[in-house]
C-alpha cells in the first residue's frame, strides 16, 4: 500500500487535544481495533445498501474532509450537502475497504485503509472505480462509539 503524508500536519493537529498527559498511555484494545474495522465494514454495507442515513451514520459530527488537492469540506453537515448527491444521482454496487492496520490510544486512532468502489449515475449508466489508500483518523465519541473523524482519499495510480 503506497502511504500519503501529506496527510501528517492535520492528523498531528487533531490528535493533539486527544493524547494523554501522562506516559501510562494504553494503546488501543482488540475489542477497540474490532469496533474500527466495523465502522469501515458499515461504511461499505451502507454505501452498497443505498442508505444515506446509515452512510453518514460513520461520520463524526466534526468530520473533515481533505480533497487531492488540499481543499477541505469540514463538518458533517456538510458532507451531507456534498455527498447527498452521489446518492441522490447514483447509486454503489461495489464498494470494500480493507484496514491495513490501526493504531491508536484512548479515544484517538489512525485506520490505514484500502478502498474500492464502483459508482454508476443513474441518469447516464456511467460506471467509474474508485481505488484510493488513505489513513483515517477516527475518534470514539461521546456514546462511546467508533466514528471517522478524518480523511483524504488517496487515488492508487497505476
Amino acid at each position: 500500500m503506497r502511504r500519503s503524508f501529506r496527510f501528517l500536519p492535520l492528523l498531528t493537529l487533531l490528535l493533539l487535544p486527544l493524547t494523554p498527559s501522562t506516559s501510562a498511555a494504553q494503546g488501543l484494545s482488540d475489542a477497540d481495533k474490532s469496533a474500527i474495522r466495523a465502522v469501515w465494514a458499515e461504511f461499505d454495507a451502507a454505501a452498497v445498501a443505498d442508505d444515506f442515513d446509515r452512510f453518514m451514520a460513520v461520520f463524526a459530527d466534526q468530520v473533515v474532509e481533505i480533497f487531492q488537492d488540499h481543499r477541505t469540506n469540514v463538518g458533517k453537515e456538510n458532507m451531507r450537502v456534498r455527498v447527498g448527491s452521489w446518492f441522490r444521482n447514483g447509486h454503489f454496487p461495489n464498494c470494500e475497504s480493507r484496514v491495513a492496520s490501526v493504531e491508536g490510544h484512548g479515544s484517538a486512532a489512525v485506520a490505514w485503509v484500502s478502498n474500492t468502489q464502483t459508482y454508476v449515475n443513474d441518469s447516464t449508466g456511467n460506471e467509474t472505480v474508485f481505488t484510493h489508500d488513505f489513513p483515517a483518523i477516527m475518534a470514539k465519541t461521546d456514546d462511546g462509539n467508533w466514528r471517522i473523524l478524518a480523511y483524504q482519499f488517496v487515488p492508487v495510480e497505476g
